[in-house]
């Protein structure tokens, strides 16, 4: 079962293909009862791999009598085998990555029951059945060579027998994997596509330094210093009276005078907060481009999936369908069963009542969602209102959109307030506002990337400004040992960033684990490791239960702040969804460097000469 999502499985050819999918099958050489990658590097490689194309089957050209019967073989031709296609998986590394994924997962599932049971009389929880919440039961791992761009390692939790597959899975035991909540068929560590929380940090940090090098109001310096005031009063979510504040908050004594160092150490969100608002959305997206979290990897394996860091296309394009958006908010918007458009005006039709049809209801909801489209200003003197090119407030233009609609008199939907109700749920999760740059700013916002992207954005940090392709294989070779393919790094994009700007984020990464203050140390505590590994934990939001919080960690080795001569290998990325806790995954990679580092130490001494010896 090693690296079962990753090596995939093949299967017979299955019935599910459509027509032209299967003529084009049977003109390479398959027949229906051929077998052929369905998952994996099965799947992505299958052109090298098989032994059914029609140059590899092998012909026989015969002489036959008038009864079939062969008299003479005229010509032969052998049959030959798929080619050996070789990854750049470390055997021994990969296995250290599953067994602590199964290992950890599940004790802490335990670890946030244990928590709840605890909690449980508190007014966070007392109303909460904790057989309904959405606990840790899944996870992934990706060790990254900083220097190429070879994936070393790529674990999930829960993994399955791919030989299950291999001449047909009953339907019992397909669906007992399929209906598995921990989805051991999907690879998570290439499909999952989540909110970040703090470890996108880095990619804030980095940009603010690069723009506020060219203009001092866009970003920051290594010597600008931003102290925690509380509530970050800058910029409000529209509608709120309060601003956000740091997660430390109200005890923000201990984040006063930050730079860059200390607002990663401490990640404090204050920091990064104003960070955003300087950059403002575009360059956040620029930078995140830059490190290659909104593209493709390059990963030779099927079913990636593809980040993105938000702006208001993100949220809704208007040159687009609902169904067909980047997200699915649209969608949530128009027909979410409890505060959705559709129920609004059903209730607006029910107090009136009166009656439509299904299609009025949609169409006057798709005109309401359309609003979105539109380029909308904060009005100066009137807190909280939208105003249009031609001066109408979001409410004027709702109440004239129902009037049209559903012939719903403009004062009466003004005596309900019905159009400043609507005007505030469109534009509180259609419209893009200062107040959700801020919070993208710190992996909190409209951001969601892969944990395949993120170990190639860390990697970068790690090898001086190198953004590559990650890459799974390493070669193909025919049955005779011969080469048909070797891959090199690529190079997907540069950094082009002053080694001083990339060695302050790495030493803020260093003092999250090993600073009094950081915030991952007391995880790190009595680790052999401390001194050699530079990290960020990430806490991701994704409802109002923060048991149901994303947990990541990210983290390059080996790495040492006073000495440059110690080059970083390998980037890590651990990610368990539903994980309560950023420092809940540095179990696992304490697992993975304690596993790495022992290693390289014994390789180390098996190389030093004995005394006297002679050394060529």
């Amino acid at each position: 079962q090693l690296a079962a999502n990753v090596l995939g499985y093949m299967s017979r050819i299955p019935s599910s293909l459509s027509a032209d999918q299967m003529k084009a099958l049977k003109n390479k050489g398959y027949t229906n009862d051929s077998l052929i990658g369905v998952e994996g590097i099965e799947k992505s490689m299958e052109d090298y791999l098989t032994g059914n194309s029609i140059s590899r089957l092998g012909m026989k050209v015969v002489e036959v009598d008038k009864y079939k019967v062969v008299r003479n073989v005229l010509s032969s031709t052998q049959p030959k085998q798929g080619n050996n296609v070789i990854l750049t998986i470390d055997v021994p590394l990969q296995q250290a990555v599953e067994q602590s994924l199964a290992k950890n997962i599940p004790y802490i599932r335990q670890k946030e029951l244990e928590y709840f049971e605890s909690k449980k009389d508190s007014k966070a929880y007392r109303n909460l059945d904790v057989n309904k919440l959405k606990l840790a039961t899944s996870g992934a791992a990706v060790v990254l060579d900083v220097d190429t761009g070879e994936v070393l390692a790529m674990g999930n939790y829960p993994s399955y027998d791919p030989n299950l597959f291999t001449g047909g899975i009953s339907d019992k035991e397909y669906q007992a994997l399929k209906n598995d909540p921990g989805a051991p068929l999907f690879n998570k560590a290439i499909s999952s596509k989540d909110t970040p929380g703090s470890i996108f940090k880095m990619v804030t940090g980095l940009a603010g330094l690069m723009e506020g090098e060219k203009n001092p109001d866009k970003g920051i310096t290594l010597k600008t210093r931003i102290s925690d005031e509380g509530e970050y009063t800058a910029i409000l979510r529209l509608g709120a009276s309060e601003g956000p504040h740091c997660w430390v908050y109200p005890h923000v004594g201990s984040h006063k005078n930050q730079d860059i160092v200390d607002g990663l150490a401490h990640s404090c969100d204050y920091f990064f907060y104003e960070v955003s608002r300087r950059l403002g959305i575009d360059l956040l997206d620029k930078w995140g481009q830059t490190f290659g979290l909104t593209s493709s990897t390059g990963i030779e394996l099927p079913g990636e999936s593809i980040g993105f860091i938000g702006n208001q296309k993100i949220l809704y394009d208007p040159s687009k369908p609902i169904d067909k958006q980047a997200t699915y908010l649209p969608s949530l918007v128009k027909n979410q069963k409890t505060y959705g458009l559709l129920q609004m005006l059903k209730k607006f039709a029910a107090q009136r009542k009166v009656n439509y049809s299904e299609e009025v209801y949609s169409k006057t909801a798709d005109d309401l969602i359309a609003l979105a489209g539109i380029t909308w200003t904060p009005d100066p003197n009137e807190r909280n209102i939208l105003k249009d090119d031609k001066g109408r407030s979001m409410g004027d233009v709702v109440r004239l959109i129902l009037n049209k609609d559903m012939q719903i008199r403009t004062q009466t939907s003004k005596a309900y307030g019905w159009g400043e109700q609507i005007s505030q749920y469109i534009s509180s999760n259609l419209i893009w506002t200062p107040y959700l740059t801020i919070t993208t700013g710190i992996g909190q916002g409209v951001v969601q990337v892969t944990p395949i992207a993120l170990a190639r954005y860390v990697a970068a940090l790690a090898n001086g400004g190198t953004v590559y392709e990650a890459h799974i294989v390493k070669k193909i070779t025919d049955q005779s040992g011969q080469t048909v393919f070797e891959q090199k790094p690529v190079v997907f994009r540069t950094l082009d960033a002053p080694k001083e700007y990339l060695d302050a984020l790495k030493k803020g990464m260093a003092s999250v684990v090993s600073a009094e203050d950081g915030t991952a140390r007391d995880y790190f505590k009595n680790f052999e490791y401390t001194d050699k590994i530079a990290g960020k934990t990430g806490t991701a939001q994704v409802s109002d239960v923060d048991l149901e919080d994303n947990s990541w960690f990210v983290c390059l080795a080996p790495y040492d702040q006073n000495d440059d001569s110690v080059k970083p290998e390998i980037a890590i990325v651990v990610y368990i969804p539903h994980g309560f806790k950023g420092g809940w995954a540095t179990y696992v990679v304490k697992d993975i460097v304690q596993f790495y580092m022992d290693r390289k130490k014994t390789v180390a001494q098996q190389n030093i000469p004995a005394a006297d010896s002679l050394v060529n």
